[in-house]
């Protein structure tokens, strides 16, 4: 006896078809999340990187008494340091508030390889 369309059960190739299609299209959305989250984990981590290199310098700074000068623009002697395979460190120090017998510091902290995506930190406090 050959089996009418009411006793046959399961999927047609049709219906697998689309299935297999709706499911490649979540997975690749799921890719490209895991690449974004990547890409940012990675940025997020030279962020602290330079944040902390910003950090030391005006601590170094602190512990020291700094002679005001320097420039965030470009390399003055004295004033910046290469020693990072990464990262160059600018410095320059100023008269602070009046009156109050303060310096004013700015450390920037800049990729050397410009190609790259990295971060650019500026960092800025009073010292006594």
């Amino acid at each position: 006896m050959k089996p009418t369309d009411e006793t046959v059960k399961g999927f047609s190739l049709i219906e697998c078809l689309i299935a297999l299609v709706v499911t490649m299209v979540g997975l690749l959305a799921v890719f490209q999340l895991v690449a974004y989250s990547v890409q940012i984990e990675s940025f997020s981590y030279r962020t602290v990187e330079a944040t902390a290199l910003a950090s030391n310098k005006i601590e170094e700074l602190k512990i020291g008494t700094p002679t005001n000068g320097g420039s965030l623009t470009s390399n003055v002697t004295g004033y910046f340091d290469d020693t990072n395979p990464n990262y160059t460190v600018r410095w320059q120090v100023g008269d602070g508030a009046v009156g109050l017998e303060t310096q004013h510091i700015a450390v920037e902290v800049f990729p050397k390889d410009s190609g790259v995506s990295h971060a650019r930190v500026i960092l800025e406090t009073l010292i006594r």
